[in-house]
């Protein structure tokens, strides 16, 4: 953002428009924070979830929680051949009812 608005604001100070020049940085970091908070708000929201799921190497006999299994589901659905045993809980049946149809386990 800031190298974009450096030749607005670079012809704005060679016509001596401060005020102009003012406005117009103001814009850009305003635009900025408006883009960058958010952002910044999801990562921290979002940041146990995705250090677990990139960083977890928990085996099925460690899983404990729903929340170890999803993540344990999410990283390794792609090398289950069928329902693990620890995954008979109801709230997995739609993700493998799903799997099964599109011959996914």
């Amino acid at each position: 953002m800031a190298s974009a608005m450096i030749p607005s604001v670079a012809q704005l100070m060679a016509a001596r428009d401060v005020k102009g020049a003012r406005e117009k940085i103001g814009l850009a970091v305003k635009t900025t924070m408006v883009i960058s908070i958010p952002c910044a708000v999801g990562l921290f929201v979002l940041a146990k979830p995705v250090i677990s799921l990139l960083f977890t190497n928990k085996t099925e006999e460690e899983l404990v929680t729903w929340y170890d299994k999803w993540m344990y589901l999410f990283k390794n659905m792609a090398k289950l051949n069928a329902r693990p045993v620890s995954f008979q809980e109801k709230i997995f049946d739609r993700l493998f009812d799903k799997a099964k149809i599109a011959n996914l386990a």
